[in-house]
């Protein structure tokens, strides 16, 4: 019938998004910390192309690793910072997903983690990234509908992870957005990101308060879901 009741919670200043396992889309996995690099098995049935990790016994940080990153990259969902070199090279496959030890928070001796996965799956999900030009462009998706949830994150520069999302409106109309990253309202009622047949366009707008979605020359991460 649902996932949270609460008077707190109910009423229209609230949103929420749900994602079950899927194969080939999403999956959810947990493991326990040694302080050493793990091969964590998975069954998405794919390789991953975007990773989530966070420990559930500790405030630590959110460390995420995006394919376009490259195996030897990572980036973090808690902070506004760019993608920074991991020291290492994990492995990445279908089965697996490598962890390095307590380096970056990932595996921590004694603690409990869990590890979001997504995938690129055709009409449904896409795990991607585009070059900004300055101006308009159309970021080919693959999908036969409109997206509903678009995440898209600057790998070269501090701007947090912003979000948009069809319940609060991914149209060609001025919508609002916010950032994963951090706990301040939803903003903005500009034209930023908005459908397109097969994904979504994003806009460069001018001005140091507006989200910077095409930089020109800047790479960008997102994940979309149609």
């Amino acid at each position: 019938t649902g996932w949270y009741n609460s008077t707190s919670f109910n009423d229209s200043n609230y949103h929420g998004y749900g994602f079950r396992r899927y194969p080939k889309v999403f999956d959810i996995a947990t493991y326990k910390g040694n302080g050493s690099n793990q091969n964590i098995a998975h069954n998405l049935g794919v390789t991953p192309g975007f990773v989530i990790v966070k420990s559930k016994d500790q405030a630590r940080n959110w460390s995420c690793w995006h394919t376009n990153l490259g195996n030897d990259k990572y980036i973090l969902l808690n902070t506004t910072g760019s993608a920074a070199d991991a020291g290492a090279t994990r492995t990445v496959n279908s089965t697996n997903y490598q962890i390095f030890g307590s380096w970056n928070d990932e595996g921590v001796n004694g603690e409990n983690y869990i590890i979001f996965l997504f995938a690129t799956l055709a009409g449904i999900s896409k795990v991607g990234t585009y070059e900004g030009n300055g101006s308009y462009q159309e970021i080919d998706c693959g999908f036969s509908a409109q997206a509903r949830f678009v995440m898209i994150k600057n790998t070269e520069d501090t701007t947090g992870w912003q979000v948009w999302d069809s319940a609060r409106g991914l149209s060609q109309s001025a919508d609002p957005y916010w950032q994963m990253n951090g706990a301040a309202e939803v903003t903005g009622n500009k034209n930023y990101v908005y459908n397109t047949s097969s994904g979504f366009g994003v806009q460069s707008i001018s001005g140091t308060n507006n989200p910077q979605v095409s930089v020109s020359g800047d790479t960008y991460i997102y994940l979309a879901f149609a």
